[in-house]
């Protein structure tokens, strides 16, 4: 069965979800000068951005940092610097979107490096095999984001990367508030469900194809697992690679550019390769 058939009706019966999640950001605050500063150096593009879409940013990233905790773990001493960061790539996935600000989540929980998650899988017959992962970033469903700080420097280090681990694990987290983890995030009605299973499937059917036959790829290829990891993967490359984004998955870009509300190319240097520097890829559809 398409998968994302099945993820458009696990999410249609808490639609009355989005409203729950509509809220009016009335805390009114602001960051202090060093923080706006800080602010400026992490988030990419920030001096093409126009004025009234900083101040949005600074308001969102006050407001997360009013909300939200942040906790080193491993001895890992949270700076401001740290902080203001993570909150102001955070907050751009929801600038322009009239929602709580992540709702669900209370905690950021920082490591100075990848850290060991313990994982159960179980096995035909009812066995649990129990085993331990290496990861940069997780997203968990009861509050919290886990991040390795030296992999949010490297994406502050290369913002047209293609890897942002801050913008992967917040997809993660928008793409939860409506239940499962699957791909499609709280959306305004079905119409709008069933045009976004109807696009993500035939673009997460070609990351797979391409994958499968080992061609180079516009998107991370670890987005071709499942569903959950190919729209995180779609929002690093909205936000970070947006011209290329949109040169190769014109329809895909569009999508998320009326989900977020937002054109990162305004903003955004076109650094990203021509359609002729990945060779093959259009071969498969």
């Amino acid at each position: 069965m398409n998968i994302w058939i099945v993820l458009l009706l696990c999410a249609i019966p808490p639609l009355f979800g989005w409203y729950l999640f509509r809220a009016p950001r009335r805390r009114h605050g602001r960051l202090s000068k060093q923080q706006r500063r800080l602010l400026a150096q992490a988030i990419p593009g920030w001096r093409n951005m126009a004025t009234p879409t900083q101040r949005e940013l600074q308001h969102l990233t006050w407001l997360f940092l009013q909300e939200k905790r942040f906790v080193g773990c491993d001895g890992l001493q949270v700076t401001e610097a740290m902080r203001v960061s993570i909150a102001g790539l955070a907050c751009m996935l929801v600038m322009r979107r009239e929602t709580a600000l992540y709702p669900r989540l209370s905690h950021i929980m920082l490591y100075p490096d990848a850290f060991i998650a313990p994982r159960k899988e179980q096995l035909p017959g009812g066995v649990v095999q129990e085993s331990r992962q290496t990861l940069a970033g997780e997203s968990w469903d009861h509050g919290q984001v886990v991040l390795s700080w030296r992999h949010v420097q490297e994406a502050l280090a290369e913002p047209d990367s293609g890897h942002n681990v801050v913008w992967h694990e917040f997809a993660h987290q928008l793409d939860s508030e409506n239940g499962p983890t699957n791909g499609a995030p709280q959306l305004p009605g079905r119409r709008a469900y069933q045009t976004w299973a109807a696009l993500m499937q035939e673009e997460f059917n070609r990351l797979r194809q391409a994958v499968d036959h080992g061609l180079p790829t516009a998107l991370d290829p670890y987005g071709a697992q499942n569903p959950a990891e190919f729209f995180a993967v779609a929002c690093e490359a909205f936000f970070g690679r947006p011209h290329q984004l949109a040169r190769l998955h014109a329809s895909l870009y569009a999508l998320l550019a009326d989900y977020f509300r937002v054109d990162p190319r305004h903003w955004m240097e076109d650094r990203a390769p021509q359609e002729d520097e990945l060779p093959g890829y259009f071969s498969v559809h």
